[in-house]
């Protein structure tokens, strides 16, 4: 039987700067829920031998490395590598969760940063299909969305995808079927990147909107799928269709969200993030900080206790199936190795303290 353990947390207390208040100091703490298995140590020499590996591959797609782009490179590896402890460090899964890892940050990065510049929604949404186009071979839409000289960033994007794709297909004979819950998944988080284009949401859209939204641009099942394609996990319909799993994937989607804008405040605050909870509670809805952080705090812990319940009623409820039992134990994984990476991160340093209490 899976088990939250009352001791298992995550407790922070660090300062966060914004030019609109100053510095002020936010604390608080989160359960977590103890995975089967966990990778929960990094050595210097795994994070450099995967740093190098990766920046070999990155330079195939960029001119010069920047410093942004050494810093997603460092992010990639330390996150993959924490919510992917089913493969050694030097294999090739593990390098093509590495890799996937980067193209997911960098394509986040790359389509917030077009959107907040007002990119034309004409090439917005041909850019997202021609980028999906990778996955579902669909050649009309290929020719269709040809892209120009001009659009850099989404031809670095698909020309990216476009290799991992070809490295993906080696291995997995089933590709289509298999990755077919990843591609659901971007698709609907650019779906959500598009409603954000148009709608920029402010104070008059309700906090339950916003909580729905940023849960489906998260993409965080959607990266937990990476995991799942590698490990060549399948569910049958009657569980993935069933309306218990689907909350179950709803509340990984908020835990994974919310804790990323909890952990990632001061990160998010300084880089103005449309798509953070925290900033949108303290800007359009004019709550102080420290309240905030601590709404989000329960809400996180609310909706880990109903996962908890939900998780043990559905293994009943299909008779602790194996790729049921598995596909969990990703899933549990991967939201354990998430809440470990903002330790020693450079992309979200803090000045304070995240730290994982067993």
């Amino acid at each position: 039987m899976f088990q939250i353990t009352p001791q298992r947390k995550v407790e922070f207390d660090f300062q966060v700067t914004y030019n609109d208040f100053g510095s002020i100091k936010v604390c608080g703490e989160i359960p977590r829920i103890k995975p089967r298995t966990e990778r929960k140590y990094l050595t210097e020499c795994d994070i450099t031998f995967l740093k190098i590996k990766l920046e070999t591959w990155v330079k195939n797609f960029f001119q010069i490395q920047t410093e942004s782009l050494s810093e997603l490179i460092e992010t990639a590896v330390i996150f993959a590598a924490f919510v992917n402890p089913f493969h050694e460090i030097n294999s090739e899964k593990m390098f093509l969760a590495v890799k996937m890892s980067f193209w997911i940050y960098y394509t986040d990065d790359f389509l917030e940063m077009e959107i907040r510049n007002g990119v034309p929604l004409e090439k917005l949404d041909k850019g997202m299909r021609k980028i999906l186009s990778c996955l579902n071979d669909d050649k009309e839409n290929l020719l269709e969305d040809e892209l120009r000289e001009e659009d850099v960033g989404f031809r670095t994007t698909f020309d990216m995808l476009t290799d991992l794709v070809f490295s993906l297909k080696k291995d997995n004979r089933q590709f289509k079927v298999n990755i077919k819950p990843f591609y659901i998944s971007l698709k609907e988080a650019f779906e959500a990147m598009r409603w954000y284009a148009v709608a920029r949401f402010e104070e008059n859209i309700s906090e339950e909107t916003f909580k729905f939204w940023r849960r489906i641009v998260s993409f965080f099942v959607g990266t937990a799928q990476v995991i799942i394609f590698l490990e060549d996990l399948t569910l049958p319909t009657n569980i993935s269709n069933a309306p218990s799993f689907r909350r179950l994937l709803d509340i990984v989607n908020s835990v994974g969200a919310f804790g990323n804008d909890l952990l990632g405040i001061d990160n998010e605050l300084k880089r103005d993030k449309p798509d953070n909870w925290i900033v949108f509670k303290v800007f359009e809805k004019k709550i102080p900080l420290q309240e905030a952080v601590a709404q989000v705090c329960n809400f996180i812990t609310s909706e880990i206790g109903d996962y908890i319940c939900l998780r043990n009623s559905i293994m009943e409820e299909f008779s602790h199936d194996a790729r049921l039992v598995k596909y969990i134990d990703v899933l549990e994984s991967f939201m354990d190795g998430h809440n470990r990476m903002y330790e020693g991160c450079t992309r979200y340093k803090i000045n304070g303290f995240v730290r994982l209490v067993d």
